[in-house]
């Protein structure tokens, strides 16, 4: 827009422009505002979820070890490797350097085999 197209404009025309530049940058704000919020709660339901997969696993773990547990010697033993696994895994995905999918499939994998027998 040249000097004469501006000198041309109404008030009520740069109102009406100031009108929708502030519109547009209330939009735009608002979901910045709403990503950066889902952005933190995504970040909390994980490092929650990555805590309890830690307790979870050390519980396991700490019940592994107990001179009463009647699990064979070779299971605990590959049960407990896996429970260090785990505890390496979740700092790994901590730190961003391992997402979260192999640990969710060796989850999965775990309790499938846990399933009472129908």
């Amino acid at each position: 827009m040249n000097d004469s197209d501006q000198d041309k404009l109404s008030q009520s025309d740069v109102a009406a422009i100031r009108e929708d530049e502030h519109f547009l940058l209330e939009q735009i704000t608002q979901k910045l505002a709403d990503a950066w919020d889902a952005e933190k709660a995504a970040l909390q339901k994980k490092a929650e979820a990555i805590s309890l997969t830690r307790l979870v696993w050390s519980h396991f773990c700490d019940s592994l070890v107990l001179p009463d547990n009647r699990m064979p010697d070779e299971v605990r033993k590959l049960l407990l490797g896996l429970g260090l696994w785990v505890e390496r895994e979740t700092a790994s995905i901590n730190e961003g350097k391992s997402d979260m999918e192999a640990l969710i499939n060796v989850n999965r994998q775990i309790a499938d085999g846990l399933k009472p027998l129908a």
